[in-house]
């Protein structure tokens, strides 16, 4: 092995064969010992076509059995209410104001940031941390040493989003203004009214080209990043608690959509505002959409989820639905313009009952549950405990 790593570009077809044939755990182990390892991996294995369809196999095999997964857990100071996945680090916004980082691989917490009050939202990139809170501020500090870097004041009502996308921080606010934040000068770039109505913005999130918001007036706005130009506005049906946007696609989900007769959880088409797929699926809170499944947080009855109940401990899950063939991302039909995509047809439903493409998690909860996804790693809250957070690591 050492002779190979020392010509890793004349052997390189060896060690992708080796590094194909190691169990998880040790893959983990490589990955975690030092970046020119994990850059290395991720090049052998993820950017190369016939590995990356073997990874891609086991990978989803592991997330519907979770035979393969490693789990853990940590326990912050207080209840979690965001969470962000950043390479090496699991991100936690607390209900109390706080926000803890911690490390994937030792599960110690490295920094904790006590700058705020209220709930707080978080994102992250390797040189800076950032807070939005329902006291209506954003927070900038260091990544790596925790100085808090500023506050804006910029918006009058609770912060309820936030995203770094390339080198811009964008923020969400319940008086319906999106900030963009040049992330290296820290220098307001755009700050506009999104959405006038009375609800403001209930969540956005970005691609390198779009920003998407959502409120809860049942209307997502399409804005050009970073321009902020607006390109369009969909119906959505529902109203909109969470936005996740892949690609050229968007899922959006909604606690009451069943109350008025729509699906909790539809998929859009960004660049044409056609409704790909509906999901009958029951209250919802949570979703994230990724090149391979969705994750969406939702009751485990036909309850509301969140809300206060009878009984004292409601039931949620978290539902993993892996994406069917005629949904993926390089599918040639998602970027054209149909004609009965918005109209209810067999085309436009998936199928959340097929049990060899799904799997769930229930959870008992009085405060809300917490998910974050990204493609090889889950983490939630256990609200029966506070402050604890499973972690579920599915690489292949």
């Amino acid at each position: 092995m050492e002779v190979l790593w020392q010509n890793p570009l004349s052997y390189e077809h060896i060690m992708q064969q080796i590094f194909l044939y190691l169990d998880s755990s040790t893959i983990r182990s490589l990955k975690c010992s030092n970046s020119e390892m994990r850059n290395y991996v991720q090049r052998l294995l993820w950017q190369n076509s016939k590995a990356q369809k073997c990874l891609t196999n086991k990978l989803k095999n592991s997330w519907l059995t979770r035979q393969n997964a490693e789990e853990s857990a940590f326990q912050c100071s207080d209840d979690v209410y965001d969470m962000k996945i950043l390479h090496d680090v699991i991100i936690c916004g607390l209900r109390n104001g706080t926000i803890e980082i911690w490390n994937k691989k030792t599960l110690k917490k490295e920094l904790s940031l006590e700058d705020q009050h209220g709930s707080v939202q978080v994102d992250a990139n390797d040189d800076i941390v950032v807070g939005v809170s329902s006291d209506s501020t954003i927070c900038v500090w260091n990544r790596k040493t925790g100085d808090l870097r500023e506050v804006f004041y910029i918006h009058r009502a609770s912060v309820w989003g936030v995203r770094i996308q390339d080198n811009y921080i964008v923020t969400g606010s319940m008086d319906g203004t999106i900030a963009v934040i040049d992330a290296e000068t820290l220098v307001i770039k755009k700050h506009f009214v999104a959405h006038e109505n009375e609800w403001g913005i209930s969540d956005l999130d970005t691609s390198s080209d779009v920003i998407v918001s959502g409120c809860f007036d049942r209307i997502l706005r399409v804005w050009s990043f970073p321009d902020c130009e607006h390109l369009r506005t969909i119906d959505a049906k529902h109203a909109v608690n969470c936005v996740s946007v892949c690609k050229e696609l968007v899922a959006t989900c909604s606690r009451t959509g069943k109350t008025a007769g729509q699906p909790n959880v539809i998929i859009w088409n960004v660049y044409t505002g056609d409704m790909v797929r509906s999901l009958d699926l029951s209250s919802a809170c949570f979703v994230k959409l990724d090149k391979d499944k969705l994750v969406a947080l939702v009751a485990a009855g036909d309850t509301i989820i969140g809300t206060h109940h009878m009984v004292k401990w409601p039931i949620a899950k978290v539902l993993i639905l892996y994406r069917p063939d005629d949904l993926r991302s390089s599918d040639s039909n998602i970027n054209k313009p149909s004609k009965t995509t918005s109209k209810t047809t067999s085309n436009g439903k998936w199928d959340v009952c097929d049990g060899k493409n799904k799997t769930e998690i229930l959870l008992r909860y009085q405060q809300t549950p917490t998910v974050i996804s990204s493609r090889t790693f889950l983490v939630y809250s256990q609200p029966r405990t506070p402050g604890m957070c499973s972690v579920l690591d599915f690489w292949p």
